[in-house]
């Protein structure tokens, strides 16, 4: 039959799905927030580029804070996919 260890393992199952649906819904939010700073990054470079606009003298400037906004997101869904895999 089934021991103790295996009781108490099998009891833990229900009790780690919280956690885990937590988890899952924290790295969805992150994914999202890191996809709209990447698109907001790329758009703002394509118009840099493609000279849409009058360059102005701040557009660098916004160009380097969206992509400092993309990479915490990235580093929070990095920490957030981290908890499970170590």
């Amino acid at each position: 039959m089934l021991g103790i260890s295996a009781l108490v393992g099998i009891a833990c199952v229900p009790l780690a799905a919280p956690l885990s649906t937590y988890v899952a819904k924290n790295i969805y939010r992150c994914d999202r927030a890191w996809a709209r700073h990447r698109d907001a990054r790329t758009a703002a470079i394509k118009e840099f580029l493609l000279g849409v606009e009058v360059i102005k003298v701040g557009t660098c400037h916004e160009v380097l804070q969206i992509s400092l906004n993309e990479i915490s997101s990235m580093r929070s869904r990095t920490i957030s996919g981290s908890i499970f895999n170590d």
